[in-house]
């Protein structure tokens, strides 16, 4: 957790009811940064940025790798070989560990490399089956990336042909892999012809619009067959 100051406390005050009905109720303030603050995530990633910088002298390289690879609170990185993974990993996790950052739960492609970070005490010692990594598949054993879709399918049971469903639709998908962005761009060019036609919110759409609609929203479950090797290099 981010600490608060005592001076910027006031900025994140909040009332606490008490359960006696004749008592006032108190004024308090936050001690730790809440999750919920829209500012929230950028202070996260300032503070581990700021944070890791003081290690630069020492692990230029897990430093370097740190502000590349690390994606809010998750890590992702790779490496040439087993012994570079491991000393990158393990410099993470203690880099991370001084600023009471709890990097946990790593994952590999390698069981050598898994072994180590068990005999190391950084490893749990189970392999999974799949890692969901950013609304991604990873398969560690064959190690390829699929795609997760099920919250998207789930939203589609209930099919809709107006702006606003399709709106709501587009606003659910977030894959900054960037794996589908062509089959993305197509719904973010139908709603612009839908805004450009000057169509209702619950205006059930033109013929030719909604065929465009439905086809794409028949094609999302074929997307689950795409599997994608996650390495296209050498390495780990």
């Amino acid at each position: 957790m981010i600490g608060i100051s005592k001076s910027e406390g006031k900025y994140l005050k909040f009332l606490w009811y008490l359960d006696k009905p004749n008592e006032k109720c108190k004024i308090m303030r936050m001690k730790q940064l809440p999750f919920g603050c829209k500012t929230s995530p950028f202070i996260l990633s300032a503070v581990i940025k700021r944070h890791i910088k003081k290690f630069e002298s020492d692990k230029l390289n897990s430093v370097e790798m740190l502000n590349s690879a690390l994606y809010v609170d998750n890590l992702y990185f790779g490496a040439d070989s087993v012994s570079e993974a491991f000393a990158l990993s393990s410099d993470a996790v203690s880099i991370l560990k001084s600023g009471r950052f709890n990097l946990r739960k790593l994952r590999s492609n390698s069981c050598e490399l898994e072994k180590l970070w068990v005999e190391n005490g950084l490893g749990e010692g189970e392999r999974a089956g799949v890692v969901k990594v950013l609304r991604l598949n990873w398969s560690p054993d064959r190690d390829v990336l699929s795609l997760e879709l099920k919250g998207l399918v789930n939203c589609l049971k209930i099919l809709k042909n107006n702006k606003r469903y399709v709106l709501q639709t587009a606003a659910r998908i977030f894959y900054p892999v960037g794996l589908i962005a062509l089959f993305v761009v197509r719904i973010k060019c139908l709603l612009q012809e839908i805004w450009e036609r000057g169509i209702d919110w619950d205006e059930n759409l033109p013929e030719d619009l909604c065929l465009k609609w439905f086809k794409w929203c028949e094609e999302i479950e074929k997307l689950s067959e795409i599997v994608v090797p996650r390495n296209c290099f050498a390495g780990l």
